[in-house]
């Protein structure tokens, strides 16, 4: 069965984009959607082909998983590390670092930036997964190196069709200098005090064009021995 979304479930975003089922004032919705934000009336899309190859893939990993060989153990991981990294589709940390099903934690958001958003997460992974090791990964070419300036435009484009991101976007930090950010960042995370002494803190730039992975920091543990 072919499955569509209707021209008045999408708003046309500013820059060409379209936001699916994105939060919009109730009484301004159908003006919003198939009004003012263009001309002609948006055509419907349908994500069916796409999301055929995926389930493809899926079956076939289902078909050739080796259920003796999966990795049991929920805690600790097979390698005390966590990796903090940037979500682009350039960057692929378990390829780039050679790590395996059960070796790693991996947190990825746009930049690889740390947020308070993130605590959580570098909980569980310290205190449930006995991770030893913070890699912080960030790379040139990255969304985050694009915003600057154009995010307080970008925001109001968003404000004037009924999405308020402000609030989203108050801790995060645009790149500049990639060298730089992967240096904010280690320090933000060994200033936490919830970042015990024995955890170790390295920060790298990876190059997108080469393949080059570059230390840029590294923030030994003070007590204990690093893995």
């Amino acid at each position: 069965m072919k499955t569509t979304i209707s021209a008045c479930e999408q708003i046309e975003a500013p820059l060409g984009r379209n936001l699916l089922f994105a939060p919009q004032r109730a009484d301004h919705r159908e003006d919003l959607v198939c009004g003012r934000l263009g001309s002609k009336r948006l055509s419907p899309i349908s994500t069916m082909p796409l999301i055929d190859e995926l389930k493809k893939n899926a079956d076939l990993w289902h078909k050739n998983f080796q259920a003796d060989k999966v990795v049991r153990n929920l805690f600790p991981m097979n390698k005390p590390l966590t990796v903090l990294c940037c979500m682009d589709h350039r960057v692929i940390p378990e390829k780039i670092l050679g790590l395996g099903v059960g070796d790693a934690e991996v947190i990825r958001n746009g930049g690889g930036r740390f947020m308070p958003s993130l605590l959580p997460s570098f909980v569980i992974t310290q205190d449930f997964c006995k991770s030893k090791i913070i890699i912080v990964i960030h790379h040139n070419d990255c969304g985050a190196c694009h915003l600057g300036k154009a995010e307080d435009k970008v925001l109001k484009e968003y404000k004037d069709i009924g999405v308020d991101l402000s609030e989203a976007f108050q801790n995060f930090s645009p790149i500049t200098d990639v060298d730089e950010s992967v240096k904010e960042d280690v320090k933000k995370l060994r200033e936490l005090p919830m970042v015990r002494s024995d955890v170790a803190i390295y920060g790298f730039a990876y190059d997108v064009d080469t393949g080059e992975l570059k230390q840029v920091v590294h923030d030994p543990a003070t007590t204990g021995v690093e893995p």
